[in-house]
């Protein structure tokens, strides 16, 4: 969810006109109990200080702690909210697909959705969290889901291929892939 406290709604319109955010919430508001509960992206509208560590101050002067000084290009909010969303495991990735982890949901352009498992969601969460897209298989056994690394499984092949059958559905082919002890996101 992203939070907007502002006296107006011209952000919010801004954003809504964006495909990739049609799936998120968002709300305009002057009521600072919204911006305090977690999980949620706060853009600031000159608003010195607020202690929320997904908080995004726009300003009309450049102080410390201003991440936007305006007038300001909306591609630069968009910059900022597509880390944030990461930081808080829901990832879009523009005009291809969002992630959103705590719901366990695929959304492509096309508002097309596809329901996750727990483990499915977990296995793409723990992939896109690394640099590259790319984890060992072992640390996948070990470190998310804490088998027995030197016990034979199938688990991860399983799960990759259902992943793969489910971006199939939205329209993406190939997107996983395993090479060796490797397991590739590529999109």
């Amino acid at each position: 969810m992203i939070v907007i406290f502002s006296k107006n709604t011209h952000l919010e319109q801004a954003l809504r006109n964006f495909q990739m955010y049609k799936s998120l919430k968002i709300v305009t508001t002057q009521d600072k109990k919204q911006l305090e509960e977690a999980g949620r992206i706060c853009i600031l509208d000159e608003v010195a200080s607020f202690n929320n560590q997904y908080k995004i101050c726009i300003s009309t002067s450049k102080t410390q702690g201003t991440d936007l000084t305006k007038p300001f290009h909306i591609s630069g909010l968009n910059l900022l909210i597509i880390k944030y969303l990461a930081k808080i495991n829901n990832y879009i990735f523009p005009d291809k697909f969002s992630f959103f982890y705590n719901e366990r949901l695929l959304i492509n352009n096309d508002e097309k959705t596809v329901k996750l498992t727990e483990k499915e969601a977990g296995l793409l969460n723990f992939i896109l969290k690394s640099p590259i897209f790319t984890v060992n298989k072992v640390e996948v056994l070990d470190k998310l889901w804490g088998y027995d690394i030197t016990s034979e499984t199938l688990t991860i092949e399983t799960h990759i291929y259902l992943l793969k059958a489910k971006f199939k559905k939205l329209g993406f082919k190939n997107v996983l892939s395993i090479d060796k002890n490797k397991i590739n996101f590529s999109i």
